[in-house]
């Protein structure tokens, strides 16, 4: 559980950097990259919520 929260926390901060170098710098890349870790955390999270379920239904 721990591991999932740290690694929430860093797509949080990455994501923020992303978005704030964008606004400062206005280069398309950073918002490029950004979209690609939005994906990233999509596919993390749904991950994550689907082994959290599958925990849920075996226990019980």
């Amino acid at each position: 559980m721990i591991v999932i929260r740290l690694v929430a926390i860093f797509f949080v901060i990455a994501a923020l950097l992303l978005l704030g170098m964008y606004c400062y710098s206005g280069e398309k890349k950073y918002f490029l990259w950004f979209k690609k870790l939005a994906k990233y955390i999509f596919w993390f999270l749904l991950a994550a919520m689907s082994l959290y379920f599958l925990s849920r239904f075996l226990r019980g």
